[in-house]
């Protein structure tokens, strides 16, 4: 007869995340460096399944990896779901590097439409880094919304880019990149 094994929690101790309010798990999920990390904990379990829309830093993509219509759709998803009243900070990289040339006004009207929703959602910091290594945003400038300028919410707002063309919304003036 072989002997019986030690029980999971037994062995490894008590489960103390399985403690923690909700509140704690979701400043948590904040903390992590790519917001995708928070969104697959939904996997774990039924109680983490919606914690991530509660998170308020959204962090998407990294400045080594190409965007593609996933990504993209991705990001359309998580600040879409997003149901936290405020957001501490959104911070979004772009990064087309040639292969998503035909897509670029669409991705900018997807980047547009993530800034708006932001800025419903009381967005404190704003932070984009553009990279398009043709510099096609001049055939397709990226426009940011009148109401982005008009919250008092927004304390910081940061535009990076390779000379990308970024305009307010309703008018023909270049927005300063930094």
């Amino acid at each position: 007869m072989a002997p019986k094994l030690p029980k999971l929690e037994e062995e490894l101790g008590e489960d103390r995340i399985s403690q923690m309010t909700n509140d704690v798990l979701v400043r948590i999920l904040s903390l992590l460096d790519d917001s995708v990390l928070a969104v697959q904990t939904t996997i774990l379990s039924k109680r983490w399944n919606n914690l991530w829309t509660s998170i308020s830093s959204i962090r998407l993509g990294d400045f080594d990896d190409e965007c593609d219509d996933h990504f993209m759709t991705f990001v359309d998803s998580v600040v879409s779901l997003h149901n936290s009243t405020d957001m501490l900070k959104f911070d979004l990289t772009y990064n087309n590097e040639g292969s998503r040339n035909d897509m670029l006004a669409d991705d900018y009207a997807r980047i547009h439409r993530c800034v708006c929703t932001v800025v419903e959602h009381n967005v404190v910091k704003l932070r984009l880094k553009l990279y398009n290594p043709l510099n096609l945003d001049q055939e397709f400038p990226l426009l940011f919304p009148e109401s982005l300028f008009m919250r008092k919410t927004l304390v910081v707002l940061k535009v990076s880019s390779n000379e990308s063309s970024c305009m307010h919304q309703g008018t023909s003036e270049p927005i300063a990149i930094i």
